[in-house]
């Protein structure tokens, strides 16, 4: 599973990502914050130390798509990928 995730919020004050990072780590997500179009989620999601991301997630595998789906609790994923700064508007 591939993430980008464009900015953190750090103990509830925005903090903007300035250079790009390689991680991997647990996300927790809710299933009220996933948003799935196509084999792209979409959710914000929590580090175990409280860190939020905004994700956008590119899933290769289906049935973690369709787990995703059915879930009705919180939800733990592994993820490897990059964390960098939000692109700038293009208008």
């Amino acid at each position: 599973m591939i993430f980008r995730c464009s900015w953190i919020i750090y103990n509830g004050h925005r903090q903007t990502v300035t250079q790009e990072r390689n991680v991997i780590q647990t996300l927790i997500v809710q299933p009220d914050m996933v948003k799935i179009n196509g084999n792209l989620v979409t959710t914000v999601a929590k580090t175990n130390n409280g860190e939020k991301y905004l994700c956008n997630i590119t899933v290769t595998k289906k049935t973690l798509l369709d787990e995703l789906k059915k879930a009705t609790g919180t939800i733990a994923i592994n993820v490897k990928g990059t964390i960098q700064p939000i692109s700038p508007a293009t208008n």
